[in-house]
């Protein structure tokens, strides 16, 4: 009876410790435009998210947040894909968007239009983050965002583009372990070459698919079944 116990406890054990694999599929929380062309205004109401260079040489970087919270924290995060969808415009030039991890906190703001309209108080522009200027006009490489690229792909005309990488996957596993705060990530076009802008679908499209494993938490029940075992074996010790 003393080895059959053990051995229930040993099982037990193994079944309430186990890793369970899952996939969880989030929408964005938030998003914005920096626009060079209107450094005050704020986009955070914009149906498209913006991102490149302009025909007339006017850059546009997005902004977007995805809350990851309900993941457990003891998460091991092993996979991580970013989508998200070109609606329309014409294919000139072959642009390449990557994405940092931001450092900086930002506001959305809620401001509409082609453009976006002034800002108030709070809401992130060209210039400011919503809280605090950022560190250079547009988000400041090193200090409002960090220097490394999380991932980047080439985005030609219409269709939908995913982005993933061991970059995203270890940003995902900071903001869910509570290393780093969850900023989201900054989308810039890298050859900074005229007519690379492109418009990304912001409304319900945006969608960060993450796979992860975690321990479950142990069930009061099982704690006491554990506790049962655990006391007949000091018993048959006795």
């Amino acid at each position: 009876m003393h080895n059959s116990a053990l051995s229930s406890l040993v099982i037990l054990l193994g079944i309430f410790n186990v890793s369970h694999a899952a996939t969880q599929v989030f929408n964005s929380v938030a998003e914005t435009t920096l626009n060079q062309s209107s450094p005050d205004n704020n986009m955070g109401g914009h149906n498209t998210l913006l991102a490149g260079v302009t025909n007339g040489g006017a850059f546009r970087r997005g902004l977007i947040r995805f809350d990851v919270s309900s993941l457990p924290s003891n998460s091991t995060i092993t996979s991580v894909s970013l989508q998200l969808t070109v609606p329309d415009g014409n294919v000139a030039n072959t642009p390449n968007f990557a994405l940092h991890r931001m450092i900086t906190a930002w506001v959305e703001g809620n401001k509409s239009g082609n453009r976006g309209a002034a800002a108030t108080d709070g809401e992130a522009t060209w210039n400011t983050s919503g809280i605090d200027d950022w560190e250079l006009p547009g988000a400041g490489i090193g200090v409002d965002y960090i220097t490394s690229q999380s991932a980047s792909i080439n985005v030609n005309g219409v269709g939908s583009y995913n982005w993933a990488s061991a970059g995203l996957t270890a940003d995902v596993q900071a903001w869910v372990s509570g290393s780093s705060a969850n900023n989201g990530w900054i989308m810039i076009e890298t050859t900074g070459v005229n007519q690379t802008a492109r418009r990304f679908s912001a409304t319900s499209d945006p969608a960060l698919t993450v796979v992860y494993s975690a321990v479950p938490e142990t069930s009061s029940t099982a704690m006491f079944a554990l506790g049962g075992i655990t006391l007949l074996v000091r018993k048959r010790k006795s």
